[in-house]
Order: structure tokens, then sequence, then C-alpha cells
């Protein structure tokens, strides 16, 4: 559907929103994501360009919704558009949300995501919290996996979005939005006094995070620490299939092989 017609049921306490923007179909490893997603969220929105072939197939799962926008802004675009477009057509839904999640196709999920969620839930001092988190730039959760969690956080999410219009910044380049959004939402949070974590990071000797990327120069000490994904950017870069499928649960492998290109 389009992202106007979208609309949500009451009695929600946990969304996730997946936004994809590759120009291919929706792969296996993809489904089986989002999938993984709708175990934790009772409803998933899968928010995919226009170009791009979603497959709204009932066998990916009941409380998925698959809707279509313009491609602009990259995965902040999608997340910020449906926001306000549940605000503006359903904004009662909020009163009961409890658990905001964004997520991104940007990588190759290996495993299921039950232990990192159970990881998320045990870091009780952060209302914003990343499957990673990174010191580049300035301190943040890395934006392809990061929950919200409590009502006063959520509404600080909206309202970061309103105050950063995605129309606002369509023609900035890459690296431009990425200081915008992915970096500025978490200095925007913890000027509201909401700490910002993240269950994987590349730490020195003393226990201190350092500015290494864990996605892109420490993935394979993120990898071994137990993370659930894999950048596929990373995956164009070097491929290291052994040590990935080694990893990888038995469930998930014959998906990782294709997304790999091994299959």
């Amino acid at each position: 559907m389009k992202l106007e017609e979208l609309r949500i049921e009451r009695g929600i306490k946990k969304l996730g929103i997946f936004a994809t923007y590759d120009g291919e179909d929706m792969t296996e490893n993809e489904e089986l994501y989002v999938g993984e997603l709708r175990k934790r969220y009772e409803c998933v929105i899968v928010a995919a360009n226009e170009e791009r072939k979603v497959k709204e197939r009932g066998d990916i799962g009941e409380g998925i919704i698959f809707v279509t926008m313009e491609n602009m802004t990259l995965d902040f675009g999608m997340y910020g558009r449906v926001l306000r477009q549940i605000e503006e057509k359903d904004g009662w839904v909020y009163e009961g949300i409890e658990e905001v999640g964004l997520f991104n196709d940007s990588c190759i999920i290996i495993k299921p995501l039950d232990g990192v969620f159970e990881k998320i839930d045990e870091e009780k001092t952060a209302g914003a919290c990343g499957l990673t988190l990174s010191m580049e730039v300035s301190r943040h959760a890395q934006s392809f996996f990061v929950v919200y969690r409590g009502k006063r956080v959520i509404d600080i999410l909206r309202r970061f979005f309103k105050e950063n219009d995605v129309f606002a910044h369509a023609n900035k380049g890459r690296n431009e939005i990425i200081r915008i959004y992915e970096v500025g939402i978490c200095g925007y949070m913890e000027g509201m006094g909401i700490k910002t974590e993240g269950i994987y990071k590349m730490v020195n000797g003393n226990g201190e995070v350092t500015n290494m990327n864990p996605t892109y120069i420490g993935w394979r000490v993120i990898l071994g620490q137990g993370a659930p994904l894999v950048k596929k950017r990373r995956m164009k870069w070097k491929d290291d299939y052994g040590n990935i499928m080694m990893k990888t649960a038995s469930e998930f492998r014959k998906s990782v092989e294709k997304a790999m290109g091994k299959a």
C-alpha cells in the first residue's frame, strides 16, 4: 500500500519499522530478518521505496504491513515519514506504544535475534539502545538497529523528526544526512537526559570505547562476541565466507549463502 493509506490498530505496545530501499526484490534473508522482528513486535512496518518490488506474501507472517514511498534521506526519511503518518492519521496509537524499534536492510542476518533483544532488555539505564555503539564523529548508536523505550523517549523521537524534517534535507549528501540524523539523534536524546547505549562496541585495554567503527572495522570482533548481523557492504569489501558461515545458525545458512553469492 502507499504510505498515505497506512493505518495502525489500537492496542499495539511494540512497533517495529524496517526500512528497505534496495533496487531488487526482497531476499529470503531479508524476509527472515523481518520474521525475527515480528517475534518481538506486534506490528512491523516494512517501508520500501517505490521502485522496489516488495513481496506482500501472506506466508511471511501476520502483523507485517508493507508500505511504499519515494526514497529520500536514506532510512531516516522512511522512519520519519512513517512516524509522521501514524501521528497524523492515528495519533492516539502512541498513547499505548511502549517501544519503537528502527531497523534497515543494510545487514545480513545470521542467527535469531532473541539473544540480542535479551541483552537490550537487560540494559536498563538507556532509553535508546542500539545493536552497536560508535564513537565516529561523536558517540551514537548506529542507525541500522536501534530500540527506543518508554513513552517519553518515543515522544522525543517523534519530536526530533518533526524538528529535522526529512523533506528539508532530501538533497543533502550521505555523510551530511548521517551527521544530522544518525549522530544528531543521540545528541538530541542526551540533551533531553536520555542515555543512548549499544550492545556491541570497540573498547581499548582500559575498557574505554574507541572511535573504531564496530560494523566495518571491528566486524570480526563483534561477530565473535555473538552479533547476529553482518553489514552487506562489509561483504563487498572482503568476503570472509568461512568465518561468517561458522557463526551462522543452521536455519539461516541457505539464505546467508544466497546473500553472499555462494548459492
